[in-house]
């Protein structure tokens, strides 16, 4: 899967990596930009009522003064999905006021079947992310800040890395 396409919030395509457990993407924003995120959004990543995410985190950290474990910022029990490609948000709470450089979202587990449904296989089903908040640039000391929402930031503005990512479209070609 494409990691663009974890980041297009006018996804609709079947976005799903994995094969083991834990499963994740983070983010790094590059070192002139530090989030404090209030709220956040995940898209479920495939278009029948299954292969939902369960019990995901998002987690950020700074690689500053040895800030190299990652704080959980907010975690989900259980899956909150119930519908194909569904689009759901949360409150990051309790509020901090801490920025970060890099985030994290993980799934520690297999995929949900649904609400009657049980566990599936190793695989994260995502094709949206977003994240609202403050956003500070920095050029030495930090000097501004601007509230944004995640379509201000494109895939071009900061790296996305995961363990299994691909740069091919895994979808099947037609002749």
């Amino acid at each position: 899967m494409k990691k663009e396409n974890v980041l297009n919030i006018n996804t609709g395509e079947v976005t799903y990596w994995g094969g083991s457990v834990p499963m994740w993407f983070s983010i790094d924003l590059g070192p002139s930009k530090l989030f404090n995120t209030s709220c956040w959004c995940l898209r479920h990543g495939y278009n029948a009522a299954n292969s939902f995410p369960v019990d995901i985190q998002l987690e950020a950290r700074n690689d500053s003064d040895g800030d190299y474990d990652w704080t959980l910022l907010h975690k989900i029990s259980g899956s909150p999905f119930t519908q194909p490609h569904e689009a759901l948000g949360w409150s990051v709470l309790p509020r901090h006021n801490k920025y970060f450089r890099y985030f994290r979202v993980v799934q520690p587990g297999n995929y949900g079947m649904g609400p009657n449904g049980g566990t599936g296989s190793p695989y994260f089903c995502v094709s949206g992310f977003e994240m609202y908040g403050n956003l500070r640039y920095k050029s030495g000391e930090v000097d501004s800040d601007k509230t944004v929402l995640s379509e201000e930031i494109s895939v071009q503005d900061f790296d996305v890395e995961s363990d299994c990512w691909s740069d091919e479209d895994d979808s099947e070609e037609s002749d």
